[in-house]
Formats: C-alpha cells, sequence, structure tokens
C-alpha cells in the first residue's frame, strides 16, 4: 500500500500495539521472565487480587460468568452441572 495515499487509513491502532508487543518480546531474556514470573507469583501469594486474576486467566483462560459466593453456585445457565459435596 501506498503512505502518500490521501485515501487509506493511518496506522492503526492494531498496528501500533503490535509493534509495541514485538518489541516487547525482543527486550525481554528468559532471565527477565522468570523474574516477573516469579515476582506475580510473590504478589499472588500475598494475596494481591489483581495478580491472583492475572495468573488465574492465563492459566485458565477468561471466566465465561463470575462465581457467586454467597449462593455457594459457580455455575449459570441450563443447570447440567452437579457441585461435588
Amino acid at each position: 500500500m501506498n503512505q502518500d495515499n490521501e485515501c487509506q487509513p493511518g496506522d492503526s491502532l492494531a498496528r501500533k500495539a503490535a509493534r509495541l508487543h514485538d518489541e516487547l518480546i525482543r527486550s525481554l531474556s528468559e532471565d527477565n521472565a522468570a523474574d516477573i514470573a516469579e515476582s506475580l507469583k510473590q504478589k499472588c501469594k500475598e494475596g494481591d487480587l489483581a495478580a491472583i486474576e492475572i495468573v488465574m486467566s492465563y492459566l485458565f483462560g477468561e471466566a465465561n460468568s463470575p462465581i457467586d459466593f454467597e449462593s455457594g453456585s459457580s455455575f449459570e445457565g441450563n443447570g447440567d452441572h452437579e457441585v461435588a459435596d
């Protein structure tokens, strides 16, 4: 695509994000990544809810629905799920 084309959209947010992602990956060494993981693990142990949310989302994916701790039910929907005693 020609940069001089006035009809062409500018630099999209997705392209900027991709460049930032690439730069971050290039700048991190394995030791840096291990240090970050250790720091995140320590924050989880200290009860940092933001850190726990990050770790859980990477381990298990994003939650489909929130857990209702008051009712004891962690499932919503058609009721096909059973909770073990």
